[in-house]
């Protein structure tokens, strides 16, 4: 268990032959009740054995990720290999006014069959920056939306079944929420 600077490199050991190593971050939460299932995961590839913790998006200050690394021999990646734990430094607090105290977002219905809506309350009339991860960290969709375009924020319709991630921004602010397609 280490704490690097977001910028340090994250190293994996050489493996001879591999053209790009694919690095997991994941957040488990032990009191969800599904703990084995992660409430963070992404991936970043790189033709590097090292990373940074730049190159992924949505990290809490001060929390403790899990690490893998997979490798790609002749044209596939195999199983992950042995887990490290990373924690994220606690970031510069940046200075907002007191009364300003970021967004609400809840998702609904969850799970979802169709597609679901997004709710948000903002103060803020700042755009959103909206990512949505599958649970293997990649990007299923990305958009900015207005506050008014944000009331009728429907999406999922295109996704395929599974676990998603949704990233919301505003004003440097930043929720996750976890969703699931049946």
């Amino acid at each position: 268990d280490f704490t690097p600077s977001m910028s340090q490199y994250i190293y994996s050991g050489i493996v001879t032959g591999a053209t790009q190593y694919r690095f997991r971050l994941e957040l488990f939460d032990e009191m969800s009740p599904t703990p084995e299932v992660p409430v963070y995961s992404q991936s970043v590839d790189s033709p590097n054995n090292y990373v940074t913790l730049n190159q992924f998006t949505g990290l809490l200050p001060s929390t403790t990720y899990v690490v893998t690394v997979s490798v790609e021999l002749f044209g596939e990646f195999g199983p992950y290999g042995k887990d490290c734990a990373v924690t994220t430094p606690a970031f510069a607090a940046k200075a907002t006014p007191a009364m300003d105290l970021g967004f609400e977002a809840t998702i609904y219905p969850n799970p979802f069959t169709t597609n679901f809506t997004l709710a948000v309350e903002t103060s803020s009339q700042t755009d959103f920056g909206i990512k949505v991860f599958d649970m293997v960290g990649r990007l299923v969709d990305q958009r900015t939306v207005s506050v008014s375009e944000m009331k009728k924020g429907i999406l999922g319709d295109q996704y395929p079944s599974g676990v998603y991630n949704v990233i919301i921004t505003q004003d440097e602010v930043v929720k996750t929420l976890r969703v699931v397609k049946r």
